[in-house]
């Protein structure tokens, strides 16, 4: 496939995570990363890149195997959802122009994704223990003075 990105260490796109691994909800066994990248300016020539259409996220489980895709459209951040928990993820993106050019690999990146959450606490405190009670009492007394 053609390639129209140069990639150069100073204008690369740079692949990196935005937040830990977080995950999705607490009682799933899943999590997601946030990915952010710097866009390139210009084609692979050297010339500057007026057409660039979008990115697409290429991610798997073994360093340069990458089972899923995911076309983010033309933005620089892209959250990544639906991942296992505790799985080592490896993360790598193209550029893509209006004639469907795609860039090479970017730098890849990888995370460990961190072990599911316990479910949410659904147990009550165990019963109040030797309870006791206590009274007081105020004794008041009218005294009447004889003149």
């Amino acid at each position: 496939m053609p390639r129209f990105c140069s990639i150069s260490a100073s204008r690369a796109l740079i692949l990196f995570l935005l937040c830990l691994a977080v995950p999705l909800r607490a009682t799933a066994q899943t999590a997601s990363v946030s990915l952010a990248w710097e866009a390139p300016t210009t084609n692979a020539d050297g010339t500057p890149l007026t057409d660039l259409a979008g990115y697409r996220v290429y991610y798997g489980s073994a360093s340069g195997v990458y089972e899923q895709t995911k076309d983010v459209g033309n933005v620089t951040t892209f959250p990544v959802t639906g991942l296992m928990s505790a799985t080592l993820y490896f993360f790598v993106a193209t550029a893509y122009d209006t004639s469907n050019n795609e860039s090479a690999f970017s730098n890849e990146v990888s995370i460990t994704t961190p072990p599911s959450q316990p479910p949410s606490d659904t147990l009550p405190p165990a019963a109040v223990n030797t309870m006791r009670i206590s009274s007081t009492t105020t004794t008041t007394t009218d005294v009447q003075i004889a003149p």
